[in-house]
């Protein structure tokens, strides 16, 4: 499979990272539908609002996307790249993937509620799974997600993503985990137990959670298909806290 493979942002033909070039590329306006439009009076109106359920996506969304930040990896003579992290820790130690502040000579890190960014410094990295502890320097607490589990989250069960996707801040994109334990070679990294989600993943997505209802990491988003739709893939959680404590001790 890893003949179709890029990582978001690093060419490797038919996948690509979820880092992507700063600025963004081409929209693509939908157009509406052509066809007769109904004017019958028996079709029910909905209301105005509906009630939201602790379990909703929107309600998800809500609650935990203060904690998802913008990353801006700046490379000399290779320009800036786009990707996604999340906090942790309300003292502002976030995760993110290793690919998207590898070799980087600025970390820029946009926060909800602050209109400027912070520098992010790098505490700790995993590159053998794509991993990278940064932090920034907070005036206050910020918000934070739950890790939760890969291993009891069923194929079928539903994902949220939210992300950067070509430097369009917090997009929200939902699916289901379509596979479990999908290994992957992507340029010079190898990975060997990544989750696939239907989830709507680009180049920007790389480092960004991808969630379960309760509002929990599951994983966080890394690869996506060029060649087809619905196709994208996430470190697990169970590997993320696996490498944790030892990058959290490398930058102690």
């Amino acid at each position: 499979m890893g003949g179709f493979l890029k990582t978001l942002g690093i060419a490797a033909a038919g996948f690509v990272f979820g880092a992507g070039a700063a600025g963004g590329g081409a929209a693509v306006l939908a157009r509406p539908g052509q066809g007769p439009v109904s004017t019958s009076s028996a079709a029910p109106s909905a209301p105005p609002t509906l009630p939201i359920a602790p379990n909703t996506i929107s309600n998800v969304v809500q609650r935990v996307s203060p904690a998802v930040v913008k990353i801006i990896a700046s490379r000399d003579g290779v320009g800036s790249q786009v990707g996604t992290g999340f906090f942790f820790r309300s003292s502002g130690e976030l995760l993110t993937n290793d690919h998207v502040i590898s070799n980087a000579t600025g970390i820029a890190v946009y926060v909800t509620g602050y209109a400027k960014p912070f520098r992010g410094r790098v505490l700790g990295t995993n590159a053998r799974s794509d991993l990278a502890v940064l932090q920034v320097s907070v005036p206050r607490p910020v918000a934070t997600i739950t890790m939760g589990s890969s291993a009891d989250t069923p194929v079928g069960a539903w994902a949220i993503a939210i992300g950067n996707p070509y430097d369009l801040s917090h997009t929200v994109t939902v699916g289901v985990v379509s596979a479990k334990g999908r290994p992957l070679t992507i340029g010079s990294r190898t990975y060997s137990n990544l989750l696939q989600t239907s989830a709507a993943i680009n180049p920007g997505n790389s480092g960004g959670p991808l969630l379960n209802l309760a509002g929990q990491v599951i994983g966080i988003n890394t690869a996506v298909s060029t060649q087809g739709q619905g196709i994208g893939f996430a470190i697990p959680v169970s590997a993320v806290k696996s490498a944790l404590p030892q990058m959290l001790k490398n930058g102690a």
